[in-house]
């Protein structure tokens, strides 16, 4: 089994988790639209990996569709290397540090899914679930947190939140 049968593998099962929670799938990224922000739940391949083995984690996001730029008179999509709220799993889990895994074969590639679904499950859809509008996602902000930012941006999308608040 090589590296593409085993990102199949992987991919099934989150797609088996995922798609009944309302996610869509775009390669090796799944969206869940909440209307004014979209989940996106992507596996990421490390450079590590090679023809037979590969290493993954998955990486969480909020979108916030009113902070999208606007190109061409409609706003950007959704990806997560934009997401106004990003994390990986391993800093959801209760260890607390990053989390990639690795599989060679068909059983290794099934162990992995399982271990990625059940960390999906228990910590990373709740995450998701906890921020499920642009509201959500200020409150956090109003704390002091800003998972994937640094301070000046989360300071710079609470600002244009208020000018978007503004203008209603």
């Amino acid at each position: 089994m090589g590296n593409k049968e085993i990102t199949k593998t992987i991919l099934e099962q989150l797609d088996a988790l995922l798609e009944p929670e309302g996610f869509k799938k775009k390669g090796l990224t799944f969206f869940q639209d909440h209307g004014d922000v979209v989940h996106l739940i992507g596996m990421q391949k490390s450079l590590g990996s090679t023809d037979r083995e590969i290493k993954v984690t998955t990486n969480l996001g909020v979108w916030i569709r009113a902070l999208a730029p606007i190109r061409a008179g409609k706003p950007d999509p959704p990806r997560l290397s934009d997401a106004h709220w990003r994390q990986r799993i391993g800093t959801l889990l209760p260890e607390r540090t990053d989390k990639w895994w690795s599989a060679d074969s068909p059983a290794n590639a099934k162990t992995v899914s399982i271990s990625i679904v059940e960390a999906l499950s228990k910590y990373g859809l709740p995450a998701l679930h906890n921020l499920g509008t642009t509201d959500a996602l200020i409150q956090l902000w109003h704390t002091g947190a800003c998972p994937g930012l640094t301070a000046f941006q989360r300071d710079k999308y609470l600002q244009q939140l208020r000018n978007v608040k503004a203008q209603v």
